[in-house]
């Protein structure tokens, strides 16, 4: 048995599909910058939070986790996750890249090592 491929010609309306993902040069200028500025946000962001607080940042969905960590009971957990993710919002604010930001916040915590 023999899979050819499906031939089909390009008409104008799939083509345009095709390009309409594709950046400009200044478009994707643009979308880098968009990028650093959020990354560097985070970057301060992180670094006002507490070694404790970055350290709990990544696993502000898991109060075991947060639990574990902080070596409290459950009631301490999410007032602790409660608290540090009120913080969070007030310090990444709600600007145009507050998703940007906020990603970044939590990949930087959870790659920068506690001491």
């Amino acid at each position: 048995m023999v899979l050819d491929p499906i031939e089909m010609s390009l008409t104008d309306e799939s083509v345009g599909e095709l390009t309409a993902d594709v950046l400009s040069p200044e478009e994707q200028l643009i979308a880098a910058e968009d990028e650093a500025d959020a990354a560097a946000t985070a970057l301060s962001i992180v670094g006002m939070l507490s070694p404790l607080q970055r350290l709990l940042v990544p696993h502000l969905e898991n109060a075991e986790e947060v639990r574990r960590l902080v070596g409290c009971g459950r009631s301490q957990a999410y007032h602790q996750m409660r608290c540090l993710k009120e913080r969070l919002a007030e310090l990444v604010g709600e600007g145009d890249d507050v998703r940007a930001v906020g990603l970044e916040v939590i990949r930087l915590c959870g790659v920068i090592e506690v001491k």
